[in-house]
């Protein structure tokens, strides 16, 4: 009985620090995504710098990318 005891309380560690782990990746998932919304929307902004830059028929792309 106690070695049974033991053993999920052994699976229960290993479940609570795979759990960790996975809160983890998905907390450091979130960060980069945002970091890459944040890279994306300063890149568009770049490119759109004067109006003509990558815009197509002279059209005025810095005010379609706000």
């Amino acid at each position: 009985m106690n070695q049974e005891i033991l053993t999920l309380i052994n699976k229960l560690e290993a479940i609570a620090n795979w759990q960790s782990d996975s809160m983890q990746a998905i907390s450091e998932t979130s960060r980069l995504l945002k970091d890459s919304a944040g890279w994306l929307k300063s890149l568009a902004e770049i490119t759109c710098v004067g109006g003509i830059i990558n815009c197509k028929g002279g059209e005025d792309c810095t005010s379609s990318h706000k």
